[in-house]
């Protein structure tokens, strides 16, 4: 016997709600699109601290909407914690993520699980989520530093959102070539220059004490394209210049990429930018 399409989508709504209740509990609002300026808003964490969406003023926010048991959710989780909020965390973002209704201790120790560092606050009600819904989780929402929705859509599209925290972060202002802004005992990396850049780029960097460093470019996908310095390096202000060319030898595509220098004690990661 053959069910109709009506039965179908109702079984299937009522197996949903079993396991993920939250959903139907949305309250109806007024969504927010892209170009909309979001209102403040306060939730609280799951040790009872109340955060508010103004305490971070002035950054660039990724609102990251999940549940402990969606399996997307677990995955992306990890995703933005190690390719996101650990590479533009120090550079003016900030990374929200919001849980629909969960317990308090089955927050915490799905966090602590998979070692994530960034805030997570609880939406009991789901009135703000109601706010930013698509109907689906996981959820990713890019706010500038004015808080107008640049970005949002369900599943995770990691390029996208990276390239979009990257065009509305805080611009870095280029230090000067040579030494100055070298600071001695100091572990630095600088912006490279020029940047944009075609076809090549010199990248400056300081260290306090002769240390075994790496050099290394990546891709949005965290994928290591060149290395650019391994190996021991004298104390003091150091240039290497990338011509744009991967470790085959072969020209790399226009768009963003990262470079991270890194010694036994210290990592820096900055991004740079190769145009046509």
């Amino acid at each position: 016997m053959m069910l109709n399409r009506a039965v179908i989508i109702t079984m299937a709504c009522m197996i949903i709600g079993l396991i993920f209740p939250s959903i139907f509990l949305i309250p109806a609002y007024a969504q927010y699109q892209v170009g909309d300026t979001v209102c403040d808003f306060t939730l609280y964490d799951s040790e009872g601290n109340s955060v508010s969406l103004s305490d971070f003023d002035g950054k660039v926010i990724l609102l990251f909407f999940f549940e402990t048991g969606c399996p997307y959710c677990t995955v992306e989780a990890q995703s933005i914690e190690r390719n996101i909020w650990q590479v533009f965390g120090s550079r003016g973002l900030q990374v929200l993520a919001i849980n629909l209704g969960e317990s308090s201790g089955k927050i915490k120790g799905w966090a602590a699980e998979l070692n994530l560092t960034y805030p997570i606050l609880i939406d009991r009600t789901t009135s703000v989520w109601g706010r930013y819904s698509m109907g689906a989780f996981p959820q990713n929402v890019v706010l500038d530093t004015s808080r107008v929705v640049r970005y949002t859509n369900t599943g995770y599209e990691e390029s996208i959102v990276k390239s979009t925290i990257n065009q509305w972060l805080p611009k870095m202002t280029a230090l000067s070539r040579g030494h100055a802004g070298a600071k001695p005992g100091v572990f630095q990396l600088f912006q490279n220059y020029p940047n944009p850049f075609n076809p090549s780029t010199t990248i400056g960097y300081n260290l306090p004490e002769m240390s075994a460093i790496d050099l290394i470019l990546s891709d949005l996908s965290g994928r290591e394209i060149r290395r650019l310095v391994c190996g021991p390096k004298t104390a003091g202000f150091h240039e290497v210049t990338w011509d744009g060319l991967d470790e085959n030898g072969c020209r790399v595509a226009a768009g963003l990429y990262f470079y991270t220098l890194r010694s036994r004690d210290y990592e820096v990661t900055r991004q740079l930018l190769l145009v046509k």
